[in-house]
């Protein structure tokens, strides 16, 4: 079901190949769902070190496919760890 989600949100939103997290959204659901900084890097196959620059005020830009492999870590659409600006639906475009 997961990965039918993210190819549906996929399919739904053009999101650019570098794109802007929210790092209060992703610590928020991290937080729920009991996830480490360190354990979703790791499984999300991401270098911690970026990762944890990106969720305390460093620059907060990743690839978007990493985007949907922390959305897939967290169980989550990956809309919703998106910064406001940075999902343009297909409607919108």
């Amino acid at each position: 079901q997961r990965t039918h989600l993210l190819r549906s949100v996929a399919q739904s939103a053009t999101v650019q190949s570098v794109t802007a997290i929210n790092p209060h959204a992703v610590r928020v659901v991290s937080d729920l769902r009991g996830v480490s900084v360190s354990q979703l890097a790791r499984e999300a196959d991401l270098d911690r070190s970026s990762l944890s620059t990106a969720l305390n005020g460093g620059p907060r830009r990743i690839p978007a496919d990493k985007l949907l492999d922390i959305a897939r870590v967290l169980m989550v659409d990956p809309r919703a760890l998106l910064g406001p600006d940075e999902v343009r639906t297909k409607s919108a475009a």
